[in-house]
């Protein structure tokens, strides 16, 4: 048999308990701030360096724009003005360099499907902000897209009963 509780102790528990609900909600709420502050710099664009070809880097702007309904991390050159893209669904991780020195503190690798980018930025805090909501948001898309995918419209979902009820044979007549 179990020990009866004081009231006390079922008080304290509650109190406990409210105390991390409410707390799992500030921390939802302050990952929602952020990542509202972090889409509206990435939306106006964060000049950075980006590593090319063993060169020392060229300068390019780094923003977060939509092409064909689908968010992608684009890079304009500032000298040419050519441009670069990276589908989010297509960035399999965010990290920043692992060496000890000053530029790998302000560095940045995006590791996509296809390629590997190095990004240079101004500061260390500057980048660990990059990498953060970067990876933040990442994870959200990839997130959002397997919802997508796993949910059907109901007009799907009674095609897809149709063809998945076994089908009653002809009646034939002999």
């Amino acid at each position: 048999l179990a020990e009866p509780v004081t009231f006390e102790q079922a008080t304290g528990a509650a109190r406990l308990e409210a105390a991390r609900r409410c707390r799992a909600a500030e921390v939802t709420e302050s990952e929602r701030q952020f990542m509202r502050e972090f889409t509206a710099m990435m939306a106006a664009g964060l000049v950075v360096v980006l590593r090319v070809d063993g060169s020392d880097g060229v300068a390019v702007t780094l923003s977060l724009q939509e092409f064909r309904n689908e968010p992608i991390l684009e890079w304009h050159f500032t000298e040419n003005g050519e441009r670069g893209r990276l589908s989010l669904s297509d960035i399999q991780t965010v990290r920043g360099q692992q060496l000890n020195d000053d530029l790998a503190r302000r560095s940045f690798v995006i590791e996509g499907r296809d390629r590997v980018l190095v990004f240079h930025c101004e500061t260390p805090d500057i980048c660990a902000l990059v990498i953060d909501g970067l990876a933040m948001l990442v994870a959200d898309h990839k997130r959002r897209a397997a919802r997508r995918r796993s949910s059907l419209g109901p007009a799907r979902k009674a095609i897809a009963a149709r063809r998945s009820s076994p089908k009653k044979p002809l009646a034939t007549k002999n």
